[in-house]
């Protein structure tokens, strides 16, 4: 983590909407590198809301004073974008945007976005193969539980014919 994120000169804000089930688990690990830092963790700077709302943007620079804002998805990123320019912050002089995804639709912003390329395309196929291994082990359990019981059966059968003879 940066200097700025362990509460340096002013730190950055993440800033999420909350409309998206990754951003629970994309805040968790912020949360968690903050926490594994040496010494003194820096300060939790996660803000909930809705980032094209000027007020609550504005709360934000009032209070925690961020000079960049991690974002939990391009589209909060660009949001973001348009409310700071609204409220005249220039963008990357004075506020810098990180957003995650790596959306093509970012491209299109007034100012170039830094953002994460998620391989959603891998994520998908790395999904369908592990759901592939799990229905063959489904079926793989189906018919080792049926040998078990005829080999169970068989057992018995043969102890049967042992005591006879």
């Amino acid at each position: 983590m940066t200097e700025a994120s362990r509460g340096g000169k002013s730190g950055f804000a993440i800033l999420s909407s909350m409309f998206a089930s990754q951003e629970d688990a994309r805040i968790a690990g912020y949360r968690e590198a903050l926490q594994s830092q040496p010494g003194k963790p820096g300060r939790d700077m996660v803000r909930i809301g809705d980032t094209s709302e000027t007020k609550f943007i504005r709360s934000i620079l009032k209070r925690d004073r961020p000079d960049a804002f991690v974002c939990a998805n391009d589209l909060t990123a660009g949001d973001l974008m348009h409310t700071l320019i609204s409220l005249g912050r220039p963008i990357p002089k004075d506020i810098r945007i990180v957003g995650i995804d790596d959306v093509k639709y970012a491209r299109l912003l007034p100012v170039p976005l830094t953002t994460l390329h998620q391989p959603c395309r891998d994520l998908g196929r790395m999904a369908l193969a592990i759901r592939a291994v799990l229905d063959r082990g489904k079926e793989y359990a189906r018919h080792l539980s049926r040998d078990i019981v005829l080999a169970e059966l068989f057992s018995r059968f043969l102890f049967v014919l042992f005591l006879r003879y």
